[in-house]
């Protein structure tokens, strides 16, 4: 039986959720799972990227395990949070950049496109969730295995049309990512999509 928060925890993520096409949600869980998580979700096509990331915490061992399990056909790209080369969306912003629209400076212009991408997904900025580990190419620390279950280079959603980025590689200047990201020592789950 649902207890009272549990209802009020999946009525706002349910509102959340139902504000993106299905077609970048079916990785999301049907209702919050744990007690502690965190949502982030933009709409605003005047931004750079549009999103939902859903993260919960304390997630059990066994329920890991059937999340990997249940994705383990649909997976295009795994990588590791350590990984030298990852294609990141928006990696120049900041926290600060982030939540206060501020203008991104490139420190590193090399960064936007290297050959090393060449056959790699889009995985998103996690900047949101954890800015203290802004040495990692996605603010995730190590422990991160990264699934990417989706991912295109044109931006099917109409009411999320926004301009080529600046900050993407040519063949990536637009397009959609979704996928879950699992840290099996912390037990952390994060599911996400993303469209730029």
């Amino acid at each position: 039986m649902m207890n009272n928060l549990q209802h009020k925890h999946d009525e706002e993520y349910n509102k959340f959720k139902s504000k993106f096409d299905q077609k970048l949600t079916t990785q999301f869980p049907l209702s919050i799972e744990t007690e502690y998580y965190r949502i982030i979700s933009n709409t605003d096509t005047e931004y750079k990227n549009v999103g939902l990331i859903l993260s919960e915490y304390y997630v059990s061992i066994p329920k890991i395990d059937s999340i990997k399990s249940s994705i383990k056909k649909s997976i295009i790209g795994k990588y590791l949070s350590s990984d030298s080369c990852l294609l990141v969306v928006n990696r120049f912003d900041t926290y600060v950049t982030y939540q206060k629209s501020n203008r991104v400076i490139i420190d590193d212009s090399t960064l936007i496109d290297r050959e090393c991408y060449e056959g790699k997904y889009p995985l998103p900025n996690f900047m949101d969730f954890y800015d203290e580990y802004k040495n990692s190419n996605v603010h995730l620390d190590n422990s991160y295995v990264i699934y990417v279950l989706d991912a295109n280079s044109k931006n099917p959603f109409e009411n999320y049309a926004m301009r080529p980025s600046p900050y993407m590689p040519a063949k990536w200047k637009n397009g959609y990512s979704k996928g879950i990201a699992i840290s099996e020592k912390k037990k952390n789950v994060i599911y996400w999509s993303i469209i730029w």
